[in-house]
């Protein structure tokens, strides 16, 4: 047996990669457009917003730091979902 230990996979690893954070939200927000309580929330959201939340997932899970290396930061993110005015339902 050699000394060489494999290492452990991070939680974004094991979750499969950015490949699958991107399906996931991809999914998420196609699903959350059809949705009429929700959509309203998500009406103006870019068009690479799915992208760009995968992106944060990967690296929140442990994956490549491709959120921080696209230019986003932590503060930027919590700005942009301060003063949304959700109710109960949404």
């Amino acid at each position: 047996m050699s000394g060489a230990r494999t290492p452990i996979p991070t939680l974004a690893g094991w979750a499969g990669g950015p490949s699958a954070f991107v399906g996931l939200t991809r999914s998420f927000y196609e699903k959350v457009s059809a949705d009429p309580t929700l959509a309203p929330v998500f009406q103006d959201m870019a068009p690479d917003h799915a992208s760009h939340v995968a992106r944060f997932l990967t690296e929140v899970f442990g994956g490549a730091k491709l959120y921080t290396e696209a230019g986003g930061t932590h503060a930027a993110m919590i700005s942009r979902h301060l003063g949304r005015h959700l109710t109960e339902t949404q």
